[in-house]
C-alpha cells in the first residue's frame, strides 16, 4: 500500500533514496526544484502528444500532467488554492508552456517557505519516533525506556 500513500503524500517520501536506498543526497533539494524539472518533462510531453496526435487533438495532456503534483503540497498552507489553480489554468492556457504554468501557479499559490523547504527528517528517523511511542485506546503514550542497569520497571498500582 505503499504506492497509494506516495500518491496521496508524495513530499513525505521525499527522502527515501538517501533513508533506505542509500543515496548521498535527495534527488529533490526542494518542491520548487521538483516543480521545475517536472515542468520540463511536462513540455516535452506535450510536445510528443501534440507531434503524434496532432494539434486538432480534442484531448489534452495537461489533464494526465496536472495529476501527479496535485498532492505535493499535502497538508501545507496554499494547497487547496494551488490544486484549484493549477488545474483551471492547465485546462484553459493552453498557449503558456506547461513548465511556466505550474510554477506560476506555484508562486502564486504557496507561500515560499513551502516551495524552498526541504524534506523533512528521513523515513527512518520517522519510524525510529514512531516505534517510542504506541497508541492505547485513542492516546499516545510514551513507552518506557529499558533500564540501563537492568533492573525491570515496577508500576505502582
Amino acid at each position: 500500500m505503499v504506492g497509494r500513500d506516495v500518491c496521496r503524500r508524495p513530499w513525505y517520501w521525499a527522502s527515501v533514496d538517501r533513508d533506505l536506498l542509500g543515496a548521498p543526497a535527495n534527488p529533490a533539494p526542494n518542491r520548487r526544484a521538483v516543480l521545475e524539472q517536472y515542468g520540463l518533462f511536462g513540455d516535452a510531453f506535450e510536445k510528443e502528444w501534440l507531434t503524434n496526435r496532432g494539434a486538432k487533438s480534442k484531448s489534452n495532456p495537461r489533464n494526465r500532467l496536472v495529476k501527479p503534483i496535485l498532492n505535493l503540497f499535502s497538508g501545507d498552507r496554499g494547497s487547496n488554492h494551488f490544486k484549484r489553480l493549477v488545474e483551471e489554468r492547465a485546462r484553459h492556457d493552453r498557449d503558456t508552456p506547461f513548465s511556466d504554468v505550474i510554477l506560476q501557479v506555484a508562486d502564486a499559490a504557496l507561500p515560499p517557505d513551502i516551495l524552498d523547504r526541504p524534506p523533512t527528517p528521513g523515513l527512518s528517523r520517522r519510524a525510529e519516533e514512531k516505534e517510542d511511542t504506541t497508541r492505547e485506546g485513542g492516546v499516545v503514550v510514551e513507552r518506557p525506556q529499558e533500564a540501563d542497569d537492568d533492573r525491570s520497571i515496577q508500576l505502582g498500582t
